[in-house]
């Protein structure tokens, strides 16, 4: 009963959203409906739940959190006339620092390949997937490798954001640095080769290519679920990939789907039974600020960080898993009353950084696609503070990219001095300086 109460909580406030702002790109949107098809996917489970939990009513009353402080963070949004202030000039790419940029990237993932290819050369037995993974990891490419895709994540992710402004006259020799980037993240994913860093890592992309081409709704959905069977057909291969010792011709349908719906709604089910029992172990502290406690770890050449593994919980018809969506992380730490006081936080950033948007702000912009990832994944696990290093190596790179902006991006239609003023007065004024 409290799991159907908290799939019809969802799609009331879906409606509700959609009479305050018909832009599916709005955070309500994303946050709503990656939970609400995991709800719905619990009932097509052989896992063993208890749809009359009350974990399902705390979820609900997350909802109705996120969806209130998301509203709180963006306010009434004015989203007339942004075209107009951001179109006040044309940029020009400095094609000699993206040269360099690209260059410098080329050599630190050739760098990677080469210790990866001779690990991979000489490992032998196990799948393909698990020798792939083994090697990648006893070669250090995956370390590395997550290094690298954090700068290249940020500078695809600027390239395209500035699209839109480049002269159409510049447009075909400046896709081509596009393109080149693009391959290098290509082989960034294929050593990172997990689910979860596909999704974090390409949603950014096609948000950000939602913001440069004006699309609408509709044309907006068809991409979404596009990509979406894209990646089904990835997670499917994949799966059957690393679990090919138990895959046969006769149940492939049948365990395809059953690690399909164990990815969607086995943390719900896992967070509800955990819930019912009290399981949370008491961190004080420790996930939230795990960040910092890492870095401290560095400094003084010691392991009191938390792990990001958790332990495994049997979610019964012969599936396991040990991720319990976004709260647990939270509640094991203060309690309940904090994982509510989390979602809050983050619903009204994410809310704030929407509104940015239509003030033209480039920063803004290039945050909240970046962040799109983690609030797909709440369903799943929480994707914020436990990978605060990664996020903030990504923001860096890009705020740092984007300030960069006289030196990879030049206004030719002012010069010198009164560029770097325009730059600036616009920059305070929170648009860019395009």
């Amino acid at each position: 009963m409290f799991l159907q109460i908290f799939i019809i909580c969802n799609i009331m406030l879906l409606g509700l959203t959609l009479l305050i702002d018909r832009d599916i790109l709005n955070p309500n949107y994303l946050f709503l409906m990656g939970w609400t098809v995991a709800g719905i996917t619990v009932f097509f489970t052989d896992f063993s739940y208890d749809a009359d939990s009350v974990a399902f009513l705390y979820l609900a009353l997350g909802s109705i959190v996120f969806c209130f402080g998301n509203l709180l963070g963006h306010g009434a949004i004015n989203k007339d006339g942004v075209d107009d202030r951001r179109l006040s000039a044309r940029m020009l790419p400095n094609y000699r620092l993206l040269a360099l940029i690209q260059l410098v990237q080329l050599l630190a993932v050739a760098y990677s390949l080469i210790g990866f290819r001779g690990r991979l050369a000489s490992s032998s037995g196990g799948n393909i997937v698990q020798s792939y993974l083994y090697s990648r990891d006893a070669s250090g490419a995956g370390s590395r490798s997550g290094y690298l895709i954090n700068v290249n994540s940020a500078v695809c992710i600027v390239l395209l954001l500035y699209y839109r402004w480049i002269p159409e006259s510049e447009r075909k020799r400046y896709i081509r640095y596009m393109l080149f980037e693009a391959v290098i993240y290509v082989v960034m994913l294929f050593l990172r080769f997990t689910r979860n860093s596909v999704l974090l890592y390409s949603s950014p992309l096609l948000f950000v290519y939602f913001f440069i081409s004006n699309k609408d709704n509709g044309s907006r959905i068809k991409s979404i679920a596009l990509c979406l069977f894209a990646f089904l057909i990835f997670f499917v291969a994949y799966s059957r990939l690393k679990y090919d010792y138990l895959y046969t011709d006769d149940n492939f349908i049948t365990l395809s789907t059953r690690e399909l719906s164990g990815y969607l709604s086995g943390g719900i089910v896992a967070f509800q039974k955990v819930f019912d029992i009290s399981d949370f172990p008491a961190t004080g502290g420790e996930n939230t600020f795990r960040f910092f406690i890492a870095v401290f770890d560095r400094l003084r050449g010691t392991t009191t960080a938390r792990k990001l593994v958790q332990q495994y919980t049997e979610l019964g018809g012969s599936s396991i898993t040990n991720v319990y969506t976004f709260y647990h992380w939270y509640i094991c730490d203060f309690g309940l009353a904090y994982g509510l006081l989390m979602q809050f936080f983050i619903a009204f950033l994410h809310g704030r950084l929407y509104k940015l948007i239509f003030r033209g702000s480039l920063y803004g912009t290039y945050l909240y696609c970046l962040m799109t990832g983690p609030l797909l994944l709440q369903f799943f696990q929480d994707e914020y503070f436990s990978l605060s290093s990664n996020w903030l190596q990504t923001i860096l790179v890009g705020v740092l990219f984007i300030w960069l902006q006289d030196l990879v991006w030049r206004i030719p239609m002012l010069g010198g001095q009164h560029s770097k003023q325009l730059c600036g007065s616009l920059d305070r004024q929170g648009i860019t300086s395009d």
